[in-house]
């Protein structure tokens, strides 16, 4: 209840702000058009369509909010071939613990110089250049809502004229639990003070984005499509709209359509690469009778991941000093894949463990326990209940004591939870505690009998 009424405040803070502004604006066109530029390849790619996918390095440019939703330490390098000598360089950086950051540099090139008296002339040249430094935080609430900001020093040079802006942004992201991988995003970009040159003044490119995306797993494919809508200030409502499909995790085939070209026809198109810890992206865009521009981006992950709000680990299931095909490194894999949403192959890697070991393993507890989980994140009570019922009997059997325990029996109890059996529900979760299980565990089962005894 207090998430929700956070989510509320933030949406009413945002929705003020943006009246507040639009009440301000003037006609003519906003000035710093460039924070409307796609940073990374694979956004680009899918038409910019990215409020609701931002869980990433390039967060800080869609939506802050997916800053609490970053599963391990990564940064994206990027560079834009743009139209007309026109270059666009990117770097984007976000941690597990909510930080971002990122730096945009748009370079016109030399520019002729020119008189009204002289038009033809040769004067010499000048240079003009547009750049945007941007730090941030995210936070995700109960493996829920995330909530984030931006804070943003943005410069525009000319010549030997130069204006400088500050703004802000905020947002939030929401998946939608009872339809796995469904998720929504909100952001308000560009809150701030009119930007000063010279004597004018103009105020900043104000803009409302909301988006929606959906996963779904088709055989051995990965597919996500994703809309977006934007509202500038001095503009109409445009629309974005991208799909990707994602073959073993490995190659990435992209495509989409935006109505922010006015240049082109808006259809946009990519390939991406995955190494391990490194992501190579590309992305074309025709701009018309302007030309082709190209992205490529490369993303590099370091480091542990994230632990899930609600898991605990299994003690052997960590495999930094296990063989490369002992059960211990498919379970890491299965739960690699799972993270990423991608539940069939997460299965699989399970299936392999499993088949490495004898059926009176206790390791076999965690393989039960994983595959209720999974079952549980697609929405198939029955199957969940099933598997966390079988990993329950063999713990009791095996006389297991280990933490999975606790989440056997916090995973039996969100199934009976669901079925509507709130009783039976509160026991299992006394059942968890008792199995002492870690602090976040421990939280989370608590959070649920506190709604069990309201």
């Amino acid at each position: 209840m207090r998430i929700m009424k956070i989510a509320v405040l933030f949406l009413m803070l945002a929705a003020g702000a943006a009246a507040r502004s639009h009440a301000q604006a003037v006609g003519g066109g906003d000035p710093l058009n460039f924070l409307f530029l796609d940073a990374g390849a694979r956004p680009a790619a899918l038409g910019g369509a990215y409020t609701a996918l931002a869980r990433d390095s390039n967060a800080l440019l869609y939506n802050p909010a997916g800053l609490g939703r970053i599963q391990q330490d990564e940064s994206t390098f990027m560079h834009n071939s743009y139209f007309q000598g026109i270059n666009q360089e990117y770097i984007g950086l976000a941690t597990r613990q909510g930080l971002g950051f990122n730096l945009n540099y748009v370079g016109y090139g030399q520019i002729p110089r020119t008189t009204i008296s002289q038009p033809n002339s040769t004067l010499g040249a000048f240079g003009a250049s547009d750049m945007a430094v941007t730090l941030g935080y995210g936070r995700e609430f109960n493996n829920s809502l995330s909530l984030g900001f931006g804070l943003k020093l943005i410069r525009e040079n000319i010549d030997n004229y130069t204006a400088t802006a500050y703004a802000a942004d905020i947002g939030a992201m929401l998946p939608i639990n009872p339809i796995p991988r469904l998720t929504l995003g909100v952001a308000l970009q560009n809150i701030g003070p009119e930007v000063k040159y010279q004597g004018d003044s103009e105020q900043l490119p104000l803009t409302v984005r909301a988006g929606v995306a959906y996963g779904i797993t088709l055989g051995e494919t990965e597919n996500t499509v994703s809309v977006d809508m934007l509202k500038e200030r001095t503009g109409n409502f445009t629309f974005a709209f991208g799909g990707e499909s994602v073959i073993y995790k490995m190659m990435a085939a992209r495509g989409g359509f935006t109505m922010s070209n006015d240049a082109g026809v808006g259809l946009t198109a990519g390939l991406g690469w995955n190494l391990g810890n490194l992501t190579i992206d590309y992305a074309i865009v025709p701009y018309g009778t302007l030309g082709l521009t190209n992205r490529v981006s490369a993303t590099f992950r370091w480091g542990a991941k994230k632990s899930d709000e609600y898991r605990s680990k299994w003690s052997g299931q960590t495999a930094k000093k296990e063989q490369p095909d002992s059960p211990e490194a498919h379970f890491a894999k299965a739960e690699e894949h799972r993270k990423a949403g991608y539940y069939n192959l997460a299965t699989k890697e399970l299936e392999i463990a499993a088949g490495m070991l004898s059926e009176k393993d206790q390791r076999m507890v965690y393989y039960h326990e994983q595959l209720g989980y999974i079952a549980w994140l697609k929405n198939d009570v029955s199957e969940a209940k099933g598997h966390y019922q079988d990993g329950l009997k063999l713990a009791i059997e095996l006389s297991v004591r280990e933490p999975v325990v606790a989440d056997v029996y916090a995973g039996l109890a969100m199934c009976e939870m669901r079925e509507g059996n709130s009783k039976y529900a509160m026991e299992l979760f006394q059942k968890a505690l008792e199995a002492n299980p870690p602090d976040k565990t421990k939280a989370f089962i608590e959070k649920q009998l506190r709604k069990l005894s309201k």
